[in-house]
This record gives C-alpha cells, structure tokens and sequence, in this order.
C-alpha cells in the first residue's frame, strides 16, 4: 500500500512537471499567436497532467507507456490541428462568442445594407441624392436641423451643336444646405453654385450661415459677373462688422489676410438665409485677421460635439453602463488566418487581423433595432466590448457614443441623429 501511493506521489509531481511545460507552451500560443487558441487549449491542461503520470507509470506498466505513446501523439496532433486548421479555429472563436450561432446572428440587420435600414419607416438617411455627403450638421436658432451636404466627383454634360454630340464638358455639381423642421419634414433646401475658377471647396455651417472657406481672389472677377453664387443676391456694401445694421444675423469667426495670388487678397465668403432667400457676402478687407464671433455656434454644432468626442474621449463622461447602444458581441463571420495557421498557399505569416462583425442592439424610446456593424480588427477583437460609452450631456442635448458610433437627441427635436461611421440617419 506504501509503495502505491510513493507511486501515485511521484507520478503526481511528474504529471504537475508535464502542466507546467504545457502551460508555457500554452502562454507561447496566447500571447505571440492567438489569445482565443491560447485559451481553447488551456481548457485541456488535464491531459498533460494525465500523460505525466503516464511517463512514471511507464517505467512499471506495459500498458501505461503505450497509453502514453498513443496520448502524447494524438494530443500533439490535435493542437496542431487548432493552430493549422482555419475550420477548427473558427469554431474554437465561435465558442467565446455569446451568439454562437450564425442562424441567430442573422437577425442583427448589416448597417452596410441602407436599403435594409432605411425600409424600417423610421430610418432615413440625411444625404438626400447619391454621392453627396454630409459636411457638416447643426441647429439653428429655431431648433430645425440645418444639414450641408458636398459633392466630390464631376459629372459629365455633353453638349451638342445643331443635334450633333460635340464634346463633354465636365464640372462639379455643387453642394447644397437642407433645413429640417423640428419633427424632420424638410423645410426648403438652398443649392450653392460654385465659381468657375475653383472647384469643390471647402465649406463651414455657422448658426445659420454657410461659410465657403475656399480661397478667393479680390481681384476683377470677384466683382464683374464671372463669380456665379446663384440663386444668392450679393449685398453691394454689405458691412458685417456694424452690428447694429446686420440684426438678426449672427456673427462668427473668420480670418483674412493680404496675401493672395496674383495679387489678390484672399477671402472668406459668408452665406446665410433670410425670409427663405438665400445671401451672400463678402466680409471687409480693410484690415488683417478681422474676427467675427458668434458665442452661440460652440454649443449648437452637432458636429462640434463629435470632433470633442473623436479627438479627446476623455472630455465626455465614460460608462459601461450603456444607455441606448447596447453592444452585443463581435461575432467572427469572416476570419483571416495568420500566424501559425496556413493560407490558401499552405504559407505561415504572422497574426495580423480578423474580419468580425460587431452586433449591438440600438434602443430608441420603448423599441429595440438588432444591427450588426463591418469592422477590420486585430484577433483581439473580442476584447473591445470592454470599450466604454462617452457621454456628453447639457439641458438639452445629449450626445452618446460608442467607437465610432454617435446617438445625438435634443428636446426640441422629435428625432434622433445617429452616425454609424458611415451614413448618418434620422430616427423619427
């Protein structure tokens, strides 16, 4: 009996020996590899365990080492097997994801599919005709979403002589500034007609202005009838710097400067609606850095609250807790396998990425959306639902955001914007 259990000690220590080797090859395969394979293989840290006692029990027992013999190789085969096998680590990853199943994740809606998004009567995208994008979005002073939308490529406009075809002569449509109402209809919308000389150029909204912050010249074109704003007016001797003379126009902040092309000075333009016609202007060039302010534009702009939250997260409030974006799983749909798994060629390469698809449940009022979102992530991808929510509140607006998803309400309005990273939507 002494001497059963001297045996069982023994083979006990070297069974703790083969789990100590085993479990630095394991941490190997967590931390250069795959975390999620690390973890799948630590799960069996008992065979390692059994085949140490094995190896003791080898040297007294025919059947213990041929025991082993078949153990030690079939286990070696299997993680193998884990590591070179796409099939097998797909499933391993399916195994840590909450859904499990692709049946059931098929009822999270692709955000890439809009058609599909925007057939639930509540969703409509803000970019009203294809190949525009949104600018730029705010609220004016009556609360209405003011929406700029620019276009980046040129449109061919064939003209001919006498019926026949004679040539093409691009150009670039212009952008165009959309005012919505406060329960979403579409109040009236402003076309913006670019100058011949310039192309698409950049554009601000400021309370209820547009700013063209494309470079102009104050030489003669500026004023001989080249320059095309239609169907704006110029204000001929237009002073915004007389406050007194532009009520009820806000004021805002701009630069200017001496120094021009060809001897002109460049200039900022300023847009801006009154009595549903639109105007434009051209501030003084008397002197350098004139500055124009309007103290409101800071807490109205939509915009100016994603750039807080973009750039510096730690300016908004932080919480796992999340409120009306509900992070679901990352669910690996597609996988690229690196490392020690071999390609279509049969080759190793180092981990670099996974395709995995976010699924997150969006929650406006009393109903609940199930989207899955596209993303390109490292193999770690499973980690980022300990990203936290930010957060931005005052009395009237709050701004929530998840990576780089947006969720924006305000009290005045009757609709919810939210940015999905691509598209942005209005939810009614």
């Amino acid at each position: 009996m002494k001497k059963k259990l001297l045996h069982l000690f023994f083979a006990s220590l070297t069974g703790i020996a083969f789990v100590v080797v085993y479990a630095f090859i394991v941490y190997e395969i967590y931390t250069i590899v795959t975390q999620m394979g690390g973890k799948f293989l630590a799960k069996f840290v008992l065979i390692p365990f059994v085949l140490g006692m094995l190896v003791f029990y080898s040297f007294h027992y025919r059947w213990a080492k041929r025991i082993f013999f078949y153990g030690i190789g079939v286990f070696t085969a299997f993680v193998l097997f884990v590591l070179y096998s796409p099939n097998i680590c797909q499933e391993v990853f399916l195994q840590y994801s909450r859904i499990g199943k692709q049946e059931e994740a098929r009822r999270f809606l692709s955000l890439a599919d809009t058609s599909g998004v925007t057939a639930n009567t509540r969703f409509s995208l803000l970019s009203t005709k294809e190949g525009y994008h949104i600018k730029q979005c705010l609220l004016n002073e009556n609360h209405e979403l003011v929406v700029l939308y620019t276009e980046k490529h040129q449109v061919e406009n064939p003209f001919y002589i006498s019926g026949e075809l004679v040539g093409d002569d691009s150009f670039e449509t212009p952008p165009y500034m959309v005012v919505y109402d406060t329960i979403g209809k579409v109040k009236y919308i402003v076309f913006l007609a670019h100058p011949e000389e310039e192309p698409i150029g950049e554009f601000l909204l400021k309370g209820n202005y547009i700013i063209d912050l494309s470079t102009y010249e104050y030489a003669n074109h500026t004023y001989d009838g080249s320059f095309i704003m239609q169907p704006m007016e110029y204000l001929k001797g237009y002073d915004p710097a007389h406050r007194e003379t532009t009520a009820p126009i806000s004021y805002y902040e701009t630069f200017l400067s001496d120094e021009g092309e060809c001897g002109g000075y460049p200039a900022i333009i300023g847009i801006f609606v009154e009595d549903g016609q639109a105007y434009y202007f051209f501030p003084p060039t008397s002197e350098k850095n004139t500055q124009y302010r309007d103290d409101q534009d800071e807490n109205m702009l939509i915009s100016n609250l994603f750039s807080i939250l973009e750039k510096e997260e730690e300016k908004g409030a932080y919480s796992f807790e999340r409120k009306n974006i509900l992070p679901q799983d990352f669910y690996y749909e597609y996988l690229t396998m690196n490392g020690f798994f071999r390609n279509d060629e049969g080759e190793n390469c180092e981990v670099a990425y996974s395709d995995i698809q976010l699924l997150f449940d969006l929650k406006i009022g009393k109903d609940t959306f199930h989207f899955k979102k596209e993303k390109v992530s490292n193999y770690k991808g499973y980690d980022q639902l300990k990203t936290p929510t930010y957060y931005i509140e005052n009395e009237e607006e709050t701004l929530e955001k998840y990576k780089d998803m947006f969720l924006y309400t305000n009290k005045h309005l009757s609709y919810a914007i939210f940015y999905d990273g691509e598209y942005v939507y209005m939810i009614k």
